[in-house]
């Protein structure tokens, strides 16, 4: 079982649902902890038919924590 619904999501893509921009936290086994944001997209034969998907999964910890310092400051 993936971690934090991301299996749902990957099956979203899998019946031609892209799912975009998607927050999700992590934890790594060292107990590091941070945020990516993913997308998952069907990939398509020229009929239409989905046989695969592709994701993309950037770390966004950095962001987040930039955003969390400038909402303290204010």
């Amino acid at each position: 079982m993936l971690r934090n619904g991301v299996e749902k999501l990957i099956r979203r893509a899998t019946q031609g649902e892209p799912a975009h921009g998607i927050d999700l936290p992590y934890k790594l086994v060292d107990g590091t902890a941070g945020f990516t944001d993913e997308t998952y997209l069907p990939l398509r034969r020229r009929n239409g038919e989905v046989y695969g998907v592709v994701g993309v999964i950037r770390d966004i910890t950095g962001q987040k924590e930039s955003e969390q310092a400038l909402r303290a400051k204010e």
